[in-house]
């Protein structure tokens, strides 16, 4: 009798002492492979190279560089991750080149094409989790877009001049991605450098002078670089 008791007393204890002998054992070795599914967040920038739009018959934009910062929020279904984000693009013009018979005339001149865009991505996360995965995504939404295209008025040094370009248009945006994530020390999310490629439908636009033009949509092929951070797991 009393060995049973003893028995009885010493699985109660183990019953009851067992959550936080696995909690404790967590802490120590870690997260274990394939806990990075969840809730999480997400914030990137990107740099690169875009096209040089026209506005058919009246000007070719020379765009210069692509700069872009998101932020979002995701959820991670093992390897299928859906996400909604919210950012900022900014394309800075070198020059505006007038076509052949343009009402424009050639004039040294700067500005830049940027707005707010929205977008809803779907990514697919190759391998096994617990390190380096690949990964492919793709997404859909809105971008809002203000031309800021202005002369350059140069002596020695070189001022803003009189606005050539203005205007604002809200056009459909979408984007394709790759790249490889890797987990955060902890397992508490994944840092990823890829490729990304952004374009938009023809943006309405306004010719100082002259009226509305329709600039072909911009593109661009850019290497991002960002953090996903977990703030919720299975």
């Amino acid at each position: 009798m009393v060995s049973y008791r003893l028995r009885m007393f010493g699985l109660a204890f183990l019953l009851f002492h067992a959550p936080g002998l696995a909690a404790a054992q967590e802490l120590e070795t870690g997260p274990p492979p394939g806990s990075l599914g969840g809730t999480y967040i997400m914030f990137d920038f990107s740099a690169g190279s875009p096209n040089d739009p026209q506005a058919p018959g009246v000007y070719e934009a020379d765009l210069g560089m692509e700069f872009g910062t998101r932020l979002g929020v995701g959820y991670a279904f093992n390897s299928l991750r859906a996400e909604v984000q919210i950012g900022y693009e900014s394309f800075t013009l070198n020059n505006l080149n007038p076509l052949p018979d343009s009402p424009l005339t050639e004039t040294d001149s700067s500005g830049d094409l940027s707005g707010m865009v929205m977008m809803a991505n779907l990514f697919y996360d190759i391998g096994a989790t617990g390190g380096p995965r690949p990964f492919l995504g793709a997404g859909i939404g809105f971008a809002n877009l203000e031309a800021d295209y202005h002369g350059l008025v140069c002596f020695i040094l070189c001022s803003e001049g009189a606005q050539i370009v203005n205007g604002s248009d809200t056009v459909t945006a979408w984007q394709a991605m790759a790249g490889l994530s890797t987990p955060l020390r902890g397992g508490h999310g994944e840092w990823f450098i890829g490729y990304r490629y952004f374009g938009t439908e023809d943006i309405n636009l306004n010719v100082v002078g002259y009226g509305p033009v329709s600039q072909e949509g911009v593109k661009s092929h850019s290497v991002m670089l960002g953090w996903r951070i977990k703030f919720m797991s299975y």
